[in-house]
């Protein structure tokens, strides 16, 4: 539902800034010419995207292009629709209008109804939906036919890419493949495994190195081991007598002797008591099985270490990677990429160094067992930079064992392999990648949405005869019964008969009669007999005005989908006499309990509040009010205004005019000049002096230039002299009026009939 006009700017006079707040049912008052009108062409406009309603009616001589927004509540939370001078930025197609529009494009203009409002009729009748199927039946046809001979011209090319592989449609539904080039590059290498399965059976597949890393960490460890401060004195003077007094020789001569000692304190060689002999207990320390465990494991790790680093295994490593090289050509050629050898290009440089530096190492470790030998930075580089080597030689052993697992899994199934099979699976691949080739693919997708829409249509040719077939022979039968229910109910001396489609020309429109006395009437009158009876000389304003009323009535309650409508009724009462404008209010009570929102627009504020009165809560009331030269809206209490004496005697008017019985004739008689006194005061506020009464009026209003505002009332002064000629008798000081068998009651209705046309601007 509309909830609020946020602004309305440059549209004739309309340049409002500050909107009001609408309900579900709203009732809006206004004078002519204060811009009704141009409000519903705005609703009319964002109903259908059109910006005719709004262009046209660009304020005069305004540079400013039109602007309007409006917030609205469709079902799924507020939204706004907003037009920026030459198009709304979305549409509200749930708005229906009935407004002089409505009647010209319809139902008639001026007294002549033509083909063109016959067809408007039957796309609002049927729904433009319907419609656009009744004229598309042939037209789809067309496109089917249109459509077989492209799809034949595209099919053509790509079933000769086929080779009868596949079928045109299994070659279209084809998932594209992120991974199709190494699908191919597999499958081709499959295929080569086919060809070649005897030369891959016997190849040989890669090996790993034997890497001397444990080796290299033990003899760091080994080097830098010691004993405590005691052993370490203990050899240094064993280490000095040995020098002073032994030769070379003499060190393993003194451990050979000291086994002979064993637990007793006698030297075995000369009997003397050695208990007290340092030099004794220095020996026990030096050649103790401690110190023999530490020189084993010493030499021990020399030996595995020479072993390790020995040049043969260096050989060995080398032709590893060497062989693996060459294994790795082969392999390749059949999809398995074994790792490459380059970064360990310079192993036996970086071996060798080490071998030296560690040689070094023991040299002077060999030298004093018992003292902890540790690298200088230089040796340090030296063996980082052989166990760095080393560890990307492990590595390379890693990747060598998990791309061997694959020349295991290769070397089986080139047992198992079926040549034609694979090569069969690597023709479908290559036709997967060619059918997403950018030539190959935008045929396909050109095919497919050919295909598509061969499809649609025909579905849609299919639907709409259907629809139609069921639309034309049920709709317009309830429409037809509806309608006249509506004319009668109106006490309208004529119906409709014989409503069908009819496709004269070419395009459908809706044909029907007028029947009158039980005769039918053509809408239009025969040129052969210009004198016949026809809608031009047949129905009076009033009747014609009742018809196009009761044709939007009737499409609104045959509406399935009216409770998601927004209705606009634009002055929907004009030239209806006051029984019609009573059925019309009961039929806007009543669409306003069933559309989502109901909006009524009308000058007269009898109307508005006899509409008013049967709306049921939630309901709001607007006026369209004057600033300045502009026009803006505000709220209306219509309630106070109902109860003022303004009102109170335009009610008395209208229940003499509706025949209400009981009334007193004189207070009737009264209310007229001050109806139109308050009227004149209200339509042109301060041009009448506040002691000035409706004979001062007239003769103000015969005086003013052309140019003057009042002056658009000098055609009207002959009803004003009239209702001021029969009423001012009843406005004198109550001696001398009349009694009320000087004024019948068909007069009393005329004259009260007179004064509300008046006020209405009728």
């Amino acid at each position: 539902m509309l909830l609020r006009l946020i602004h309305l700017t440059f549209i004739q006079r309309w340049n409002a800034r500050k909107g009001a707040n609408f309900q579900r049912a709203t009732v809006i008052y206004g004078e002519n010419g204060r811009g009704k009108t141009s409000l519903s062409a705005v609703l009319r406009s964002v109903a259908s995207g059109d910006p005719t309603p709004i262009l046209e009616r660009r304020t005069i001589d305004s540079a400013a292009m039109p602007s309007a927004a409006l917030l609205f509540d469709l079902g799924k939370g507020n939204t706004t629709r907003t037009f920026n001078g030459t198009a709304w930025d979305s549409t509200v197609a749930q708005i229906e209008v009935f407004d002089t529009t409505f009647i010209s494009e319809n139902v008639y203009s001026g007294d002549v109804i033509n083909p063109e409002h016959r067809r408007c009729l039957h796309k609002f009748v049927l729904g433009a939906q319907n419609v656009a199927l009744a004229e598309s039946v042939d037209k789809l046809d067309a496109a089917i036919r249109e459509r077989n001979a492209e799809i034949a011209e595209l099919e053509a090319p790509i079933g000769a890419k086929l080779g009868g592989m596949l079928t045109i449609d299994e070659f279209l539904a084809l998932a594209p493949d992120a991974m199709i080039d190494e699908k191919i590059a597999a499958q081709e290498a499959r295929v080569r495994v086919a060809e070649q399965s005897s030369q891959i059976a016997s190849a040989e597949t890669f090996a790993a190195a034997v890497l001397p890393q444990a080796a290299i960490a033990e003899a760091l460890v080994v080097l830098a081991a010691s004993l405590d401060t005691f052993a370490e004195e203990a050899e240094a003077r064993v280490q000095h007598h040995i020098a002073a007094r032994l030769n070379p020789e003499g060190k393993r001569w003194l451990e050979e002797g000291i086994g002979y000692l064993s637990d007793q304190s006698e030297c075995p060689f000369c009997g003397l008591d050695t208990t007290s002999s340092s030099l004794v207990a220095d020996y026990r320390v030096v050649f103790s099985d401690l110190y023999r465990q530490h020189s084993v494991r010493i030499a021990t790790t020399k030996r595995q270490l020479s072993e390790a680093l020995a040049e043969s295994k260096l050989v060995a490593i080398e032709g590893v990677i060497a062989s693996n090289g060459a294994r790795r050509v082969f392999w390749k050629g059949h999809g398995i990429d074994a790792p490459s050898a380059d970064h360990l290009g310079n192993l036996r440089k970086v071996w060798l160094k080490a071998v030296s530096t560690i040689g070094a190492l023991f040299a002077k470790k060999d030298a004093d067992v018992l003292a902890p030998v540790l690298p200088t930075d230089d040796q340090r580089a030296d063996l980082d930079a052989v166990l760095s080597i080393l560890e990307r030689l492990r590595e390379y052993n890693a990747q060598v064992a998990e791309i061997d697992k694959k020349v295991v899994a290769l070397k089986q199934q080139a047992g198992e392999v079926n040549l034609q099979a694979v090569a069969g699976q690597l023709a479908l691949l290559r036709l997967v990648k060619e059918r997403y080739e950018p030539t190959v693919d935008a045929m396909c997708k050109d095919l497919i949405n050919l295909r598509a829409e061969k499809k649609e249509t025909e579905s849609a040719k299919q639907t709409a005869k259907k629809d139609l077939d069921a639309a034309t022979e049920q709709l317009f039968s309830k429409y037809q019964a509806t309608l006249n229910k509506h004319l009668a109910n109106c006490g309208c001396g004529y119906s409709i008969t014989g409503t069908k489609t009819s496709y004269s020309g070419g395009k459908p429109r809706t044909e029907y009669q007028l029947l009158l006395n039980g005769k039918p009437i053509d809408l239009a009158q025969p040129k052969a007999k210009p004198h016949e009876p026809c809608f031009r000389n047949t129905l009076s304003d009033g009747d014609r005005s009742t018809l196009a009323f009761a044709l939007f009535l009737a499409r609104l309650e045959l509406d399935h989908d009216l409770e998601s409508k927004i209705v606009v009724l634009d002055d929907p009462m004009t030239s209806l006499d006051a029984h019609r404008r009573a059925y019309t209010c009961e039929q806007i009570a009543d669409i306003a309990g069933k559309a989502r929102q109901v909006i009524v627009l009308t000058h007269d504020a009898t109307f508005a509040v006899d509409v008013w009165e049967r709306l049921i809560k939630p309901k709001g009331a607007l006026r369209l009010g004057v600033s300045g030269v502009d026009t803006v809206i505000e709220e209306w209490d219509i309630s106070a205004a109902t109860q003022s004496e303004y009102f109170r005697r335009c009610r008395l008017l209208a229940d003499c005019v509706t025949g209400v019985h009981g009334l007193d004739q004189l207070a009737v008689a009264s209310a007229m000049r001050p109806v139109v006194e308050a009227n004149l005061r209200m339509r042109f506020p301060g041009a009448f002096a506040p002691d000035m009464w409706l004979g001062d009026f007239i003769e103000q209003i015969k005086g003013v230039p052309a140019a003057a505002m009042l002056a658009g009332m000098q055609p009207r002064l002959s009803d004003l002299i009239a209702i001021n000629e029969y009423s001012k008798k009843y406005h004198h000081d109550g001696k001398g009026s009349p009694s009320k068998s000087q004024s019948t009651l068909a007069e009393l209705q005329s004259y009260s009939r007179r004064t509300l046309e008046f006020i209405a601007g009728v």
